[in-house]
């Protein structure tokens, strides 16, 4: 299965979050991202980017930036974990199913 997302810490190395693979743009670079991270997320499950972070608010995220852009972070490394194994399964049936014919 080919991964585009990852589990990291945060820039105050006090939670998780989901986020790209540091070679994804490498890996892809035909892929033209045109906003964040978060939203491609969001629309791989199925969700619209509010219904994704409270799909992640539910399974164990906090989330953050109220006065600026709304994101999730995560206390316990595999509550981001399992989140991140299906993003990167949806990733993989995108991949499988479409992206490849334009790579």
């Amino acid at each position: 299965m080919e991964k585009a997302f990852t589990v990291r810490e945060d820039c105050e190395l006090t939670n998780y979050m989901i986020g790209l693979t540091e070679d994804f743009h490498e890996k892809n670079p035909n892929f033209i991202l045109r906003g964040s991270y978060g939203v491609l997320a969001a629309r791989l499950l199925g969700f619209t980017y509010p219904e994704y972070l409270r799909y992640c608010a539910v399974n164990g995220g906090t989330l953050k930036g109220r006065t600026g852009f709304p994101h999730c972070v995560f206390k316990n490394k595999k509550d981001a974990e399992k989140i991140c194994n299906l993003i990167n399964k949806e990733w993989d049936r995108f991949v499988q199913s479409f992206y490849h014919k334009y790579r």
